[in-house]
Order: structure tokens, then C-alpha cells, then sequence
């Protein structure tokens, strides 16, 4: 649970040795300011009446804490791919700054497509793209007499398509 927490807290997406440095920090950290505590705590109440509460709020303690912890602001995942890249005289590599509007299911758009409709009006068409997976028992084949367990990972993508007006302003605002 560590990393996953030190890895929402790194301030880039990509990680590097340097994030090994900060988890191996935060572990340590977690070690003096969780663990040996609770581990003093837990001796201090084994003789007592108390020390069965105590052993049972502990996970409870944790999981509210975790709870906390996931209402932290997310950040946007830094990229180091330029925002623009010219390729020719007149040819643009463009970082587009498409979201799928209303999305709660952690779904992106990739590999969008634009289209200019007239004079002022602009046709995007992307993939809207996310990953599930599915753990089941149920229906599985045996695997040497013996029943397993079945995880499917299930790719979710749907074609969006978006139109609006641009002008050729907006445009040079733009790029």
C-alpha cells in the first residue's frame, strides 16, 4: 500500500531512482511513526482488559486513514512530450488538451482525429479508452486436477465525436 501511496505523491508520472529513495524514506518514516508505536502500545495493554479494543481499532484506525488519504488532490500526470513540434514548414505535431467531459470511470481519449468542416468548424473524433478486469472462480477450467482462479482483463473503447465553431483567432491563440 506504501508505494501506491508514495506514487500518488510524486509530483511526475514517471518514476526513477529517485522515487525509490523517497519510498524507502516514507517506509521508513511509516516504521517510526506507525509501527513501533503501535507495537508499544499493543505490550503496554496485553495484561489489561483493554488490549482486545486495542488490537481491533487498529485496522479500523488504518482503514479510515486510507480513506483520508484517497480524498487527497489528484494531480495531472506530467508529460515530457512538447506541446507543439513543428515537422515541416507547415506540418505540426500538436499535444492535444482533449478530456472526455463527465468521465467518472478513469476513461481517456487517445488517438484523436481533427477535422475542419467549412470555415469555422472544427470535427474531433477520439477513442474513448479504459481498462477493467474481472476476478471469478466460477466457470474456470482445472489446472492439474485443481480449480484456479480466472482473471479477465476487459479493454472498454468507444468511438466520441465532438464538433464546434473556431475561429481562424482562436486558432493562432491556440498554437
Amino acid at each position: 500500500v506504501n508505494q501506491f501511496i508514495c506514487w500518488h505523491l510524486w509530483p511526475a508520472y514517471r518514476v526513477g531512482f529517485l522515487f525509490f529513495i523517497f519510498l524507502a524514506g516514507c517506509a521508513v518514516i511509516a516504521v517510526h511513526l506507525v509501527q513501533k508505536p503501535c507495537e508499544e502500545l499493543i505490550k503496554k495493554t496485553a495484561n489489561s482488559k483493554w488490549n482486545k479494543w486495542v488490537i481491533l481499532s487498529l485496522p479500523v484506525a488504518t482503514t479510515l486513514l486510507l480513506l483520508a488519504l484517497n480524498y487527497l488532490p489528484n494531480h495531472e500526470p506530467v508529460s515530457s512530450i512538447p506541446s507543439v513540434v513543428m515537422l515541416g514548414p507547415s506540418v505540426y505535431d500538436v499535444k492535444l488538451p482533449l478530456k472526455a467531459d463527465g468521465a467518472t470511470d478513469g476513461s481517456v481519449l487517445i488517438n484523436p482525429s481533427l477535422l475542419m468542416q467549412g470555415t469555422d468548424e472544427l470535427v474531433i473524433v477520439a477513442r474513448q479508452h479504459r481498462r477493467s478486469h474481472q476476478r471469478e472462480s466460477v466457470d474456470c477450467p482445472l489446472w492439474k486436477g485443481k480449480p484456479v482462479t480466472c482473471v479477465d482483463e476487459i479493454w472498454h473503447s468507444n468511438i466520441v465525436v465532438g464538433a464546434m465553431s473556431v475561429t481562424y483567432t482562436d486558432w493562432n491563440k491556440w498554437l
